[in-house]
């Protein structure tokens, strides 16, 4: 069942996300002495607006604006407001280089983004070359910061993330064995998954299988079928949102019908939203726990429109009214 906060606690990780690694390149430039052309400093958000990334990604470009808005409410950065410049990367590599090379030819300072590692790491290899300060806000790969020391993070990495949930499998759910599925076209998914695999067994667990998927033409049924054949205590799967959540539509009823997709509920909660829809009356209240946030733009016009915006079948049209309001 989904929470009724679930959609807030998806939106205000991005929004606080961006708002810390922004304000990290604030606190770079005051003490930098950084010369600046212009009477404004161009910070530019790489992310994904459009594509296959663009549902859960396109959230961080608000975390963007509401961050730039409250640093030129408190005068800019050393009397200069900040102008912000948003790309969409098209929730591709050679989109997300592209986005940063056309960053790069607008003259921006420093850049915030991408969202996906894969994403991150196509724009470190331009912005690293041009000198130009990256941050990512979400990118956990531990390649992203390797390419160069221009090149951060604010987020936690695959090798941390993977170690506590090895650590979770064994001393809270007493796992002893496991099943690893890797979204193949994600840095990410490969990651984490190798993270967790190592550590998992250093820990005294063993993996049974680990296969790959291409989640545009994974036979679901197929594939969870082979993954209950292995006879695993847990089924761990770092993927993304509509994978994992079409994975665990499919365990439904099955042996691993309490599983925990990457060891935690929350993801479940968030990603069987995503894919499947809710009923109206819980969207409905996700929209008012937002309430409790009004300093996030968009969201008092959002929550007065809840009901507009519930007559929607699926949470996406309620998503996308959200965003155009912010």
């Amino acid at each position: 069942m989904l929470r009724s906060d679930s959609l807030s606690r998806f939106f205000l990780p991005h929004v606080v996300g961006v708002l810390v690694a922004v304000a990290a390149l604030v606190c770079v430039f005051a003490s930098s002495g950084f010369a600046w052309k212009g009477d404004s400093v161009k910070i530019a958000m790489i992310t994904a607006k459009t594509g296959e990334a663009g549902l859960s990604n396109s959230i961080s470009f608000v975390g963007a604006r509401f961050a730039v808005d409250e640093i030129n409410a408190m005068g800019g950065i050393l009397g200069r407001r900040v102008k912000l410049f948003e790309y969409d990367n098209k929730s591709t590599p050679e989109g997300s280089a592209e986005a940063a090379r056309l960053a790069v030819k607008d003259g921006v300072a420093a850049v915030v983004g991408a969202n996906w590692s894969s994403h991150s790491l196509a724009m470190a290899e331009v912005l690293q070359s041009a000198h130009i300060p990256m941050i990512s806000h979400m990118s956990t790969n531990p390649a992203v910061t390797r390419v160069g020391d221009y090149i951060f993070r604010i987020c936690f990495t695959d090798s941390f993330q993977g170690l506590g949930l090895a650590r979770f499998a064994i001393e809270r759910l007493h796992a002893h064995t496991a099943v690893i599925l890797v979204n193949e076209k994600r840095a990410f998914s490969i990651g984490l998954a190798e993270t967790f695999s190592k550590a998992f067994t250093r820990l005294g667990g063993g993996v049974l299988w680990r296969a790959e998927y291409d989640m545009d033409h994974v036979d679901y049924p197929a594939m969870v079928r082979e993954v209950e054949e292995r006879g695993a205590d847990i089924l761990f799967i770092p993927g993304g949102y509509s994978d994992v959540a079409a994975f665990a539509e499919q365990v439904q009823g099955s042996r691993f019908a309490g599983f925990h997709p990457q060891c935690g509920r929350r993801g479940a909660e968030a990603l069987r939203y995503d894919r499947h829809g809710c009923r109206r009356d819980l969207l409905q209240r996700a929209l008012e726990s937002l309430g409790r946030y009004p300093e996030i733009p968009g969201v008092r016009r959002a929550v007065r429109g809840k009901d507009r915006i519930c007559e929607g079948r699926h949470h996406r049209l309620g998503l996308r009214l959200l965003h155009a309001h912010g």
